[in-house]
């Protein structure tokens, strides 16, 4: 992917740009380091080139004919500049949809950097994870080696620091400025940082080497700019989604020892008058939650039950509660066994996780 006829326009205008400050006894003109920087200074020369002229004077015929290529010259550059734009534009589109689709913080990483060479056009690419000293390299672009762990601190990598900071792309120009462990990942002795931040948080850092256009210019940096924030937005995302499934996996599992923990614990009164050394209870002494099955008041129907089998219901009523799997088995004259397998059928018909949740269901439709 490159910039067709940019950089060969770019030179044909610094060349026109150059004879007509000769010819008008001109200072020549730096190199331009953009296109934009080349349409500067040819519009600027044209401007300086008529002030210079005698007035009163006809503008000799070479120097009208070269005024008349540099305006053409900066009419097909403009056109150019244009179309390019436009191109990286569809281009940041597909590099921030390949990053969107990732469903997991890690999924995140490998694909931006292979956004980055795949969509973006950088021949390499690298995604480091910010730490509170420094920062680690944890993916690279396609066909990079993935072997290699490369560390650096802050203090090590100014440019990096500067961009996770600032919150800035920052163009690091040649070895002498840049990180030399980093240089060595991309093969390059140039490339750009581009931070990876979402609000006050640090995230990372990502590296681009190597430009389609072999030039950074400022809508480069834009583009690698509105990557970043897109990336950022998908990691922060990611990561929300895996914290709220690991803390979905702790109350399941919670709930599941819970559950186990109450089967384990006698609930009716013989099993609480048959305890060791006389720490029977007197049966006066206890409420509604320590009557057996069989003596526990009937539950008013819910709603909930309409979902369930006949033998179901009472299961459910019995559960609601508070009754253990042996009591309902005791009180049914059943296994326990098939008491779990109705509980288990109930929780599903009913959406519910646990025994909490099917009490909670319960008491909203009372």
């Amino acid at each position: 992917m490159s910039a067709p006829g940019i950089d060969s326009l770019v030179a044909e205008l610094h060349d026109i740009d150059g004879q007509l400050r000769r010819d008008a006894g001109l200072d020549a003109a730096p190199s331009p380091d953009e296109p934009l920087d080349a349409l500067d200074a040819a519009a600027s020369t044209i401007a300086l080139v008529r002030l210079s002229l005698s007035e009163g004077h006809a503008t000799p015929p070479e120097t009208t004919t070269l005024m008349l290529r540099s305006l053409r010259g900066q009419h097909q550059l403009r056109q150019r500049i244009s179309s390019w734009h436009m191109l990286r534009l569809t281009d940041l589109a597909k590099a921030v949809e390949h990053v969107s689709g990732a469903a997991t913080v890690a999924a995140v990483r490998h694909n931006a950097c292979v956004a980055a060479t795949r969509e973006l056009g950088y021949r390499t690419s690298s995604f480091a994870v910010a730490e509170d000293d420094g920062w680690v390299v944890t993916d690279l672009g396609e066909g990079d080696d993935t072997g290699r762990t490369v560390r650096s601190s802050w203090n090590s990598s100014p440019a990096e620091h500067v961009s996770v900071t600032e919150g800035s792309v920052i163009h690091v120009r040649d070895s002498a400025e840049a990180t030399a462990p980093i240089c060595t990942v991309l093969d390059a002795d140039a490339y750009t940082v581009v931070p990876i931040i979402a609000g006050t948080d640090r995230i990372g850092l990502l590296h681009c080497a190597r430009p389609p256009t072999g030039v950074i210019g400022f809508v480069e940096i834009e583009v690698l700019h509105a990557f970043g924030t897109a990336v950022a937005a998908a990691y922060s995302r990611s990561r929300r989604i895996e914290d709220n499934r690991r803390r979905r996996r702790s109350i399941i599992e919670t709930a599941r020892l819970l559950d186990e923990l109450a089967d384990a614990i006698p609930c009716s009164l013989t099993d609480l008058d048959n305890a060791p050394d006389g720490h029977g209870l007197d049966r006066r002494d206890t409420d509604d939650r320590a009557i057996p099955p069989r003596r526990r008041p009937p539950i008013a129907p819910s709603p909930v039950e309409d979902l369930l089998t006949a033998r179901e219901r009472e299961v459910y009523r019995l559960l609601v509660t508070g009754a253990a799997n042996r009591d309902i088995a005791e009180y049914l004259v059943i296994s326990v066994e098939t008491v779990k397998s109705h509980v288990k059928q109930i929780l599903r018909k009913v959406g519910a996780i646990n025994r909490a949740e099917l009490l909670s269901l319960h008491m909203q439709h009372r």
